[in-house]
């Protein structure tokens, strides 16, 4: 996918709205808006992600997202997840815009997210992590959710859903595991997700750097998850 396929999948309304925002002309046919606003992006005055947040509405990015299958939740992380499916051969954690997205199953979630690096600057804390995660997700599978609400008295999201309710996935830096409270605390967490809705296609994703994902206190908590059914895998850092 180009650039201009991208703006495509927008209504011309929405179009309209982001030229004005940009202080553009908003006037005619939805392909002369296209034009139009690739002159803007062409000028190169801000990075693509910012352009599109400044420009289009957070209802625009999730109706895109919707159509493109990617990421929808929080406007950056939709925002990373269609501007990933552009051809960027210069990310060292995505595939390019060629990669085909597929239904996702247990195997094909696993064996991506072991291909699967996050650049270091991305892990220095968990929502950058889930961000860039989200957008690697989103280039490789149809109908990836964030933060995805589980129902319940309680009302506690899952970091990625995949599928509507058919694949989990936890993320979690393994810094944060090296003290015992916050170890039990993920235990019981991973366990309520598994219990109420995923079952064996819980999946916990555990960033870090090599000699973190070593530390004695990371280790045996994905050993204690693995034995109650939930496949962890972890993600070093680039």
């Amino acid at each position: 996918m180009n650039l201009k396929e991208l703006l495509d999948a927008f209504t011309s309304q929405q179009l309209g709205e982001a030229l004005s925002s940009l202080g553009a002309s908003t006037a005619g046919t939805k392909a002369e808006r296209i034009q139009r606003f690739l002159g803007v992006a062409a000028k190169g005055d801000e990075a693509l992600p910012e352009l599109l947040d400044h420009s289009f509405s957070l209802e625009a990015v999730r109706d895109v997202c919707t159509k493109l299958g990617a990421p929808t939740g929080r406007k950056a992380t939709m925002i990373e997840g269609i501007t990933a499916l552009l051809n960027d051969p210069g990310s060292p954690s995505r595939t390019t815009a060629k990669t085909e997205r597929q239904p996702a199953t247990r195997r094909a979630v696993i064996q991506a997210l072991r291909q699967y690096r996050v650049p270091r600057r991305k892990a220095r804390d968990e929502k950058s992590a889930q961000d860039d995660l989200a957008a690697y997700l989103g280039s490789h599978f149809l109908e990836v959710f964030s933060q995805y609400n589980l129902g319940g008295y309680f009302g506690l999201r899952i970091d990625f859903d995949i599928g509507n309710g058919r694949l989990g996935i936890e993320l979690k830096l393994a810094e944060a595991l090296r003290g015992a409270a916050e170890a039990q605390r993920f235990i019981g967490q991973a366990v309520y997700y598994k219990q109420r809705r995923y079952g064996e296609n819980l999946i916990v994703a555990v960033v870090g750097q090599e000699d973190t994902l070593s530390d004695p206190g990371v280790k045996e908590t994905l050993s204690f998850l693995n034995e109650l059914g939930i496949s962890c895998v972890p993600i070093p850092t680039i």
